[in-house]
C-alpha cells in the first residue's frame, strides 16, 4: 500500500513577483513562497500545487489571466518542451 495522496490546492490569481533559480518564477500566498515554471514577473496565473513543503510550494500554471509586459516571444520552436533554455520568454536584461 502506498502513501495516501492528499488533495493539493489550486491557487487562483497568483501574482508572480520575481524570478527564481532553475527557470522558475516566484509568487507569494500569505507567508508561503510558490515556485512556478514558465511564468514571468507580472503574470497573474492559476497554479495547481504539485509539491507542498513547510516553507514553500511548487506548482504548475493552469491558466494565465494576465500576461506580463516583460514577456517576449521565444525564438526557439522547442521552448517549453526540451528544457534547455528556460528563460526564453523573458528578454535578456530581465533574466
Amino acid at each position: 500500500m502506498g502513501r495516501s495522496r492528499r488533495n493539493k490546492p489550486l491557487l487562483e490569481r497568483l501574482v508572480i513577483s520575481d524570478v527564481a533559480a532553475e527557470g522558475k518564477a516566484l509568487g507569494r500566498v500569505n507567508d508561503t513562497v510558490v515556485f512556478v515554471p514558465l511564468a514571468a514577473p507580472g503574470d497573474v496565473v492559476d497554479v495547481q500545487v504539485t509539491k507542498k513543503r513547510k516553507k514553500y510550494f511548487e506548482g504548475r500554471p493552469v491558466k494565465f489571466h494576465h500576461l506580463s509586459e516583460m514577456r517576449a516571444e521565444p525564438f526557439c520552436e522547442h521552448f517549453g518542451v526540451c528544457g534547455g533554455c528556460k528563460w526564453q520568454h523573458l528578454p535578456i536584461p530581465n533574466r
